[in-house]
């Protein structure tokens, strides 16, 4: 029977050292929203879902989802500045699918002189959500205030900000 108990014990150690050496990958999500300020008849723009992930240990899901959010939060306030927005939302910072290779703001101008040829100027608004499980959100535990926000969370990145297009 000692026997028998050794090699359970061996297989577990096993088990578990092979667990414990092991990363564990977690994503979130975040999408751009800009908002034209007064509407007069135009509409804004909702952008394509990108991805950022966070890895740690296998025993800590949800600090790995934190680090993703923390990626997206660098990427997503890093949009005024070109040179910035190109090193936070690379793979190098892990985030996937980034929609903008031009940058952000120049892809917002293009999108909306190109959409509005008779405007010259527009005010904006920018907004982010992030998406994912516990640890992508603005907060933790959810809130029973905004149920609707237990998987989401929205960030308002730039109020007023206005878009001069090139003549």
């Amino acid at each position: 029977m000692k026997k028998y108990n050794y090699i359970l014990l061996l297989i577990f150690v096993i088990i578990f050292s092979g667990l414990a050496a092991g990363d564990t990958t977690r994503s979130c999500t975040a999408q751009y929203f800009v908002s034209i300020k007064p509407s007069d008849g135009t509409e804004g723009i909702t952008y394509p879902p990108f991805t950022g992930q966070g890895t740690t240990t296998i025993f800590a899901p949800n600090t790995a989802r934190k680090k993703a959010r923390a990626n997206l939060n660098e990427c997503a306030c890093s949009w005024g500045d070109q040179d910035e927005e190109e090193r936070y939302c690379s793979e190098t910072n892990q985030i996937y699918n980034y929609p903008f290779p031009e940058g952000l703001l120049t892809q917002i101008t293009n999108d909306l002189c190109g959409r509005y040829p008779g405007h010259r100027n527009f005010i904006i608004d920018l907004n982010a959500v992030f998406q994912g499980d516990k640890g992508c959100l603005g907060f933790y535990p959810p809130d029973p205030r905004f149920p609707g926000l237990n998987n989401m969370w929205n960030a308002r990145l730039a109020t007023n900000y206005e878009i001069t297009c090139p003549i």
